[in-house]
């Protein structure tokens, strides 16, 4: 599925989009990511979000000429945003560029945050693969790093996200 993806882009005239979204439940032991507690900073999201637009923006206005093959909203947790949150950022990214040439639209996730509700709230949003931090399918390392799930509930959003038409899925470990 990824290769057929792969050959219908641009490589010449287009470019990928990168969107860091810096928070997190929590900060995991293992993380060098730039991210902050989001109960520490939850006030400061949406002043990060119109940052964000105007950088989007900006990035469309120097790109006007290129073709935009792919959006991966990374972070952080990008699937902790509200739903309208991830709908404006979106719409901010949509209403610069042309949308028909995007192949990929990925959300970087928790398994946490994988339900029914949620995955069909982003796929009504354009988003047709999710990146999923499981870490690992050990219960010991799981929590011994910080995670928030274990393994049963990694399988399951896995199966929840097939369940509810997410084909694309890229399963992030870390640990055996």
């Amino acid at each position: 599925r990824e290769r057929k993806l792969l050959e219908k882009i641009d490589y010449e005239n287009g470019y990928s989009l990168y969107i860091g979204i810096p928070f997190c439940p929590s900060t995991c032991l293992y993380c060098s990511f730039t991210s902050y507690p989001l109960g520490m900073w939850k006030n400061r999201v949406d002043e990060y979000l119109d940052a964000l637009e105007k950088e989007i923006t900006f990035t469309a206005t120097k790109f006007y000429h290129k073709k935009l093959n792919s959006i991966y909203i990374g972070g952080g947790t990008p699937s902790l945003l509200p739903i309208e949150s991830l709908r404006l950022l979106l719409r901010s990214i949509l209403s610069s560029i042309n949308p028909t040439t995007i192949q990929e639209v990925t959300l970087e996730a928790n398994p946490g945050d994988i339900t029914p509700q949620n995955i069909q709230a982003w796929r009504a949003l354009g988003i047709n693969r999710l990146s999923m931090g499981v870490q690992s399918f050990n219960d010991s390392l799981l929590q011994l790093v910080g995670r928030r799930h274990s393994a049963q509930q990694a399988i399951q959003a896995i199966q929840t996200a097939q369940a509810e038409g997410i084909t694309n899925l890229s399963i992030d470990l870390m640990y055996a």
